[in-house]
């Protein structure tokens, strides 16, 4: 059942935004909107494990898996929500600073754990919302 193109939420290219399953969130940047099909065209940027469905809590740490050496997506557009600056802005600092500099956070850039727990991501979210890949 596709939503009406009024009800889609409306993203710019270069944008950051979110995909959240459970306690796990993707944070990306959009490289283009594909209204006609309402598909999202997505550059993953950071994995995240939070502390709880609710969000982000700036007091505790969090487990942070970059991305950014991986492929982009291509997944329904209703999917995503617009990131906020106050939990995007954190994120996107933590990537960049160096791995031995991290105070609290735990980080892993490791290809070799981050892509297998994107996919596993990208299942879990495609079960969970089959109705949006089979319209």
């Amino acid at each position: 059942m596709s939503l009406p193109t009024a009800a889609l939420p409306k993203f710019q290219d270069g944008q950051i935004i979110y995909l959240q399953h459970k306690t796990m969130r993707l944070y990306a940047e959009t490289i283009q909107i594909i209204k006609s099909r309402q598909l999202c065209w997505a550059r993953p940027l950071a994995l995240i494990q939070l502390l709880d469905e609710v969000g982000i809590n700036p007091d505790q740490p969090l487990i942070l898996y970059d991305l950014r050496q991986g492929s982009d997506l291509l997944l329904p557009i209703s999917l995503f929500r617009v990131a906020l600056d106050t939990d995007a802005i954190p994120i996107i600092t933590q990537l960049n600073v160096p791995k031995d500099d991290l105070s609290g956070e735990q980080s892993a850039d490791n290809s070799q754990i981050s892509l297998p727990l994107l996919q596993n991501f990208i299942r879990q979210i495609w079960q969970a919302h089959p109705e949006q890949f089979f319209e």
